[in-house]
């Protein structure tokens, strides 16, 4: 066992980690956070956590979703609400650049996707443990927004092609004020 596994250990609270939701792979992840020395109690729901933790707050809280998206993003916020010290690791099947900046914005710790929760999940409870926002190597650079707006760059491009601020506002429909400020 590494001295971080062992360190790991000694820092979890008498509060267990918390699984909610997902049947079809839960079994995967509490087996995961065993093998982390971990206690593990399991919620069919966001709002049962509570019912779990009535001593205290919860260490850690794996949210479980065969999707990502608005519905998991008010999941996350909901938890992170209720729960504001505890580590937030969402599991899903897949996602989207945006829908993991949405999960990082709803208090999302960690991030890993559900094909690879067995190998992933003890590091990313690691990083979060350590006050590290955990994602996928394949989406790390998604994690902060673009530069420019997707608007900054249709206008940005019609700049390009030699259209003045009014011929702009007047193909977008948007007044010549909104271009100026999308410019700057």
């Amino acid at each position: 066992m590494t001295e971080l596994a062992i360190a790991m250990r000694a820092s979890v609270t008498e509060q267990p980690a918390v699984v909610v939701g997902l049947a079809s792979i839960r079994s995967e992840i509490v087996s995961a956070l065993y093998d982390e020395g971990l206690e593990v109690a399991l919620a069919e729901r966001a709002d049962a956590v509570a019912d779990l933790c009535r001593d205290g707050s919860p260490s850690l809280i794996v949210l479980l979703s065969d999707r990502s998206g608005p519905g998991a993003s008010s999941a996350l916020s909901s938890l992170r609400d209720a729960w504001p010290k505890a580590h937030l690791v969402f599991v899903c099947a897949s996602i989207q650049g945006w829908e993991i900046r949405a999960a990082v914005a709803a208090g999302a710790d960690g991030i890993v996707l559900g094909a690879a929760a067995s190998s992933t999940l003890g590091p990313c409870l690691r990083a979060v443990q350590a006050d590290q926002i955990c994602v996928p190597r394949s989406h790390g650079r998604q994690i902060n927004r673009p530069v420019l707006s997707l608007r900054e760059k249709q206008i940005l491009g019609l700049v390009a092609m030699g259209y003045t601020n009014s011929q702009i506002a007047e193909r977008l429909y948007l007044a010549e004020s909104t271009i100026k400020s999308h410019l700057s």
